[in-house]
């Protein structure tokens, strides 16, 4: 006899995320970092190793000023040697080596074997119970986990699945190792991993390294970035410089040149702001938290010169980090000019770049603005204490009708308009607003919300099938899969996770857009 289990909502007490490393390494969970060769992936992933195996000791903490809770470290790698790379670095990296532990050779029958993830996890997990207190997997590189075609989404979720249920088994991070897929500068930060787009799919945080390019920094050091491209968990936001430097250990009296991990300031923006600035893209942001500090910037100085010590204070009074004012200061070409007192700041006699419009408006988590669709109800809404919605279509009809996929084999080709076989004109019906919402969500507020959410949900779920019918059988996704994949990125361009009442927005509006392009006329799941 067979059951399934089916639990109320209301029986199941929340969990806090533990975190490792706040915003970048939870127990139970993976995450991925991918960069360019030479940005010191590597020398990252065992600088948290040095951290994590630390617990705080020694002045050893987060870039971030955050502690680590203290723990052992199992470091699994197929791209450098032990001896001579792995353990000078950790020793550089001032890790306790005795909470550090190396995966090495399996050993079947009295023979060794290289370690396979598919076949040995079992016996990894019994020796990291002996070991205990397992905080951090480090796995360089993830790739090696998968046993059949690292490109095949099928392939690659089936790979880190028991990888994931053995993150939650023994309440530790994974941080599995990448690289960039080539000539993928400008594109989308996650589109950049290489690749299934599993990889990031399956992760509830990936990071980003790229190399900033010469020029960028005014002090001409060369210095990389850190940037969280995705995270299901918290903020998407934000990165950290840092720097990778020589440094000598000795082994038997005799020097090991290795290179070690030198963090330097917090980064505000997006993560495609900050790797466009990094990678010498436009030099003017026009959005976000550099395009904000750009503009404070012009309209500061427009007057003419100013102390840089005043300019600075101001900025900070209204939330405008250093870092942002820094990248704003070079993006306005603003100079620099020492008087007998102080340093003046005084902007070029014509600026590089337009100025950003001085509008309301909404930066989402690509960096573009949208202006809010209605003045009047933005001042309602901002009574309410809620987020404002935007319009990211520009849309002129506020109740357009909206499309539905009639039939999976008939998704046609793409473009502004649907074509007929794919799409019926609609009668826009709102769900009901949920009893527990009705005190912060206002009618006109959740007609907004409803009305671009489910028109983006529609577009993209109609290229997402395009794109899904086109693959091969075994690498096809269940219709279910796609449809929850496009959710979460339309609530990522909808919502912010540090806006107030997140959490039942987001899980309300994720579940009524997953259930209109489930339950589309005729579409066969």
């Amino acid at each position: 006899m067979k059951e399934v289990e089916v639990t109320c909502a209301a029986f199941i007490p929340p969990i806090a995320v533990d975190w490792i490393w706040n915003g970048n390494l939870a127990a139970g969970k993976l995450t991925v970092m991918a960069g360019a060769p030479g940005t010191g992936k590597t020398l990252i992933a065992l600088a948290c190793a040095a951290i994590v195996s630390n617990g705080g000791l020694g002045g050893l903490i987060w870039p971030d000023g955050t502690y680590s809770p203290a723990g052992n470290v199992l470091i699994w790698s197929c791209e450098d040697g032990v001896e001579d790379s792995i353990i000078p670095r950790l020793i550089a990296a001032n890790a306790n080596l005795s909470r550090v532990h190396v995966i090495g050779a399996t050993l079947e029958n009295g023979r060794r074997r290289s370690f396979s993830f598919e076949k040995d996890l079992p016996h990894l997990e019994e020796k990291s119970r002996q070991i205990g207190k397992v905080k951090l997997v480090i796995i360089d590189s993830i790739a090696r986990v998968v046993g059949g075609d690292s490109h095949k989404n099928s392939d690659v979720r089936r790979a880190l699945e028991p990888l994931i249920q053995f993150a939650e088994n023994h309440g530790c991070a994974i941080l599995g190792i990448t690289h960039l897929t080539k000539q993928s500068k400008g594109k989308a930060p996650l589109d950049r991993v290489a690749g299934s787009f599993a990889f990031s799919a399956v992760a509830r945080v990936v990071l980003l390294t790229a190399k900033v390019s010469s020029g960028q920094l005014e002090d001409g050091s060369h210095c990389s970035v850190l940037v969280r491209a995705k995270s299901n968990l918290g903020s998407d936001h934000g990165g950290f410089l840092y720097e990778t430097h020589s440094a000598t250990v000795m082994a038997e009296h005799h020097p090991i040149e290795t290179a070690a991990v030198l963090w330097k300031e917090s980064l505000d923006g997006t993560a495609r702001e900050i790797l466009d600035w990094a990678e010498g893209g436009d030099s003017e942001p026009a959005s976000g938290a550099v395009g904000q500090a750009y503009t404070f910037l012009v309209n500061q100085l427009a007057n003419g010169p100013l102390p840089a010590k005043e300019v600075e204070n101001a900025a900070a009074s209204v939330g405008i980090s250093a870092a942002s004012l820094k990248r704003a200061k070079k993006a306005a070409g603003v100079s620099s000019r020492k008087t007998a007192t102080y340093t003046l700041w005084e902007l070029p006699s014509t600026l590089p770049s337009t100025i950003p419009a001085l509008v309301p408006a909404r930066y989402d988590r690509s960096g573009n603005a949208h202006p809010f669709p209605n003045q009047q109800f933005n001042i309602a809404a901002m009574a309410q204490g809620m987020a404002l919605p935007f319009a990211a279509f520009g849309r002129t009809v506020p109740n357009d009708p909206v499309g539905r996929v009639e039939h999976l084999d008939q998704v046609g080709p793409l473009g502004p308009t649907p074509p007929k076989q794919v799409t019926k004109a609609m009668n826009m019906e709102f769900p009901a607003i949920p009893h527990h919402l009705t005190g912060i969500l206002t009618p006109e507020a959740h007609q907004s919300w409803y009305l671009e959410g489910i028109d983006i949900c529609r577009q993209r779920f109609r290229m997402a099938l395009h794109q899904n019918a086109s693959a091969e059988n075994d690498d096809q996704e269940d219709v279910f899969d796609v449809a929850r994949a496009v959710v979460d990125r339309v609530i990522d361009d909808l919502f912010y996770p540090d806006m107030q009442n997140y959490n039942a927005l987001v899980g309300y509006y994720r579940a009524i857009f997953e259930d209109a392009l489930n339950n589309a006329p005729g579409t066969n799941h």
